[in-house]
């Protein structure tokens, strides 16, 4: 997706939540929303009405490290 300009994952659910499926949803937005550092994916918005449960994040490229290692090992640090 695109949001303001800026290309963005979208995170879906395929089916109504559970409420203890809610429960984690709810969880994880709180964790995501509180971590602000360059190198975790940001988080952007949600939207929790039933039948469109969906997270917006920052867009991981390689989707996860290994990955960006393996095709340009230079953007990633090691400590």
């Amino acid at each position: 997706g695109n949001y303001r300009g800026q290309l963005i994952a979208v995170k879906t659910s395929k089916k109504k939540l559970s409420n203890k499926a809610i429960d984690q949803f709810n969880q994880e937005i709180q964790v995501y929303s509180s971590i602000r550092n360059e190198y975790i994916i940001q988080y952007i918005g949600s939207c929790n009405v039933p039948e469109h449960t969906m997270m917006l994040m920052e867009y991981a490229p390689y989707e996860s490290v290994k990955k960006a290692y393996k095709k340009e090992p230079k953007c990633v640090r090691k400590p």
